[in-house]
């Protein structure tokens, strides 16, 4: 039972705290000095507000308050405030403490998410570029391979916008840093080979400066994989590699990115247990930086993407998990990221809704067979069975065989079936060609110069050995190709994607891919879609004779759209 003393301390506190009061205004992560911090009120006449301590200032007659410093990331300010009345013959003293914001998950469907760190992100996009083609400053689109998470998670789940852009606009992913063209990249895309967390000896700018830029393109998330170069090469001018360097400076980079407003991802740092082996210090430097990004987990606008127990393995399915070199996964490894933690987290942390276009009956869909219903393609030797009127099945690698079938999805929506029975003929990687009878027109297809469409096509593997292929010409089974052609029959843009979608069959992943038209100076014709649009490989060697894989291809899509650039609050490309 309270003691006297104890009844009297507590109807003091509330005596103080009735005639002074804080009524909070929370501030947010982002604000400097100056940001409204909520006001003081007093039932005082003529009450006069002052600050006893603290790094705020208040307004002495109406008890407004602000902040005098840049407010921390999370937490609060803390303050001893005061009001006398007017006469000064009563004063009442309060400490406050004045929150401050963080972002949250979730994030509103068809966010902007921006992947922001090294080449597990660069590697992953290269821009095509040719110094010649001064129409587009160099620029002929871009090609994404199956080593970066962008197109794989987008061609998983439609509920997110990681757009990819080639530009020559980009102020760190320049021509300076890449002479040669590879990385003229922006939008979601912002990867740079090489990259630490801060400038490096080795004349990395480090994300911790490009995070203004990426503030600027208005994401919703950002998404960020680094540590393991400053780990390998050091962070500092002096080489540092310790984790007591490392760890200060990508909290700082998590700090700065909440402090932007902006709730981030971060994932764990993958490395090839045969670059750094147990008893290595770099191997238990990973583990000690890992650990620092696990210990993120719970705070607010912070999801962890900790992929430790998938990258803690030397192969799958036979194929090694890390290059010939021990540092960058292969594709195997970055596919069993995805699917195992980092698109389970994207769909429990953004509230999910397929943005794309799928219903190829669509009077928006362009292609000139929509559906692709029919049996009167054609096949070339090795290929048997039914073809996608309008469309063209051509072995084009091998002497494995082919049968043609179709599969009804809905009236008028047919996917072409393609069944393999693999050849041992001693050639390494066998391939079929799935594609168009005629190149299509761009005049026709009503895509003029200067304008963008949208291509999606659904595909799907069936969990069939032969895919599982990855030598450095031929990184993984299914490559879709939208190039654009002039009237000199030259290609001057591209944009293109390859994809694993291993045992898809009940679930196909779909290309996603936006495609800016060339300028008219350049003379865009046609989009070739009678040579290659989708390649699918496959092994054939004594390890797969005797089964027999399967792959799907849907109805490809075309459709026109409004400029993708400016939703990130980007200008032209060029």
């Amino acid at each position: 039972m309270p003691t006297r003393i104890e009844r009297a301390y507590k109807g003091l506190w509330a005596d103080l705290y009735a005639r002074l009061q804080y009524v909070p205004a929370t501030v947010p992560a982002q604000a400097a000095s100056g940001a409204a911090a909520g006001r003081l009120t007093s039932d005082l006449v003529g009450a006069v507000f002052s600050i006893v301590s603290g790094n705020v200032a208040v307004n002495s007659s109406t008890g407004a308050l602000t902040t005098t410093t840049t407010a921390p990331v999370g937490g609060t300010i803390a303050a001893k405030v005061r009001v006398e009345d007017a006469s000064n013959t009563l004063a009442y003293e309060i400490d406050i403490a004045i929150p401050i914001s963080l972002p949250t998950f979730p994030i509103a469907n068809n966010s902007k998410i921006i992947f922001l760190g090294h080449s597990y992100i660069g590697g992953g996009v290269f821009s095509n570029y040719l110094s010649s083609q001064t129409g587009t400053q160099g620029l002929q689109g871009y090609s994404a391979n199956p080593l970066g998470v962008l197109n794989n998670i987008s061609a998983i789940n439609g509920s997110y916008n990681i757009d990819i852009f080639a530009s020559a606009n980009n102020p760190w992913l320049t021509l300076a840093l890449n002479p040669t063209g590879l990385e003229l990249m922006d939008g979601a895309e912002q990867g740079i080979n090489g990259d630490h967390i801060v400038a490096a000896v080795n004349g990395f700018p480090g994300i911790t400066a490009r995070i203004p830029y990426c503030l600027t393109l208005g994401p919703q998330a950002l998404y960020i994989d680094i540590g393991v170069n400053d780990i390998d090469i050091g962070l500092t001018s002096q080489g540092d590699n310790s984790p007591n360097i490392i760890i200060p400076a990508l909290m700082n980079a998590v700090n700065l990115i909440l402090a932007g407003g902006v709730p981030l991802f971060i994932k764990t740092i993958a490395t090839g247990l045969t670059l750094w082996p147990p008893g290595d210090i770099r191997y238990t430097y990973v583990n000690q930086v890992n650990n620092a990004i696990v210990a993120l987990e719970g705070t607010q606008g912070v999801v962890v993407l900790d992929c430790r127990t998938v990258d803690n393995v030397q192969t799958i399915n036979g194929i090694a998990a890390y290059d010939s070199g021990g540092l960058h996964p292969t594709w195997p490894l970055v596919r069993a990221e995805v699917q195992q933690v980092i698109a389970p987290a994207f769909a429990a942390n953004v509230i999910q809704g397929d943005n794309r276009n799928l219903n190829p009956l669509s009077i928006s869909n362009v292609f000139p067979f929509p559906g692709t219903p029919g049996t009167a393609g054609t096949k070339n030797t090795g290929v048997t069975g039914v073809v996608a009127t309008g469309m063209a099945l051509q072995r084009n690698a091998g002497s494995s065989t082919y049968v043609g079938s179709k599969q009804l999805i809905s009236a008028g929506n047919e996917y072409q079936v393609i069944d393999v029975t693999p050849v041992n003929d001693g050639t390494a990687i066998h391939e079929i060609i799935y594609k168009c009878q005629a190149d299509l027109s761009l005049a026709t297809l009503g895509f003029t110069p200067g304008t963008w469409f949208v291509a999606y096509v659904p595909v799907a593997l069936d969990n069939w050995a032969g895919w599982q292929i990855n030598t450095p010409s031929t990184p993984a089974p299914v490559s879709f190709f939208n190039e654009i052609y002039n009237t000199s029959s030259t290609k001057i843009w591209a944009a293109d994607q390859v994809l694993c979608p291993i045992n898809t069959l009940t679930n196909p992943e779909v290309f996603t891919v936006k495609v800016l038209v060339p300028p008219t100076g350049l003379n865009p014709s046609i989009l070739k879609y009678a040579t290659q649009p989708i390649q699918i490989r496959h092994r054939a060697d004594a390890g797969v004779i005797g089964t027999t894989g399967r792959a799907i291809v849907g109805s490809f899509i075309l459709e026109a759209i409004s400029n993708p650039m400016t939703t990130w609050n980007l200008g032209a490309p060029y």
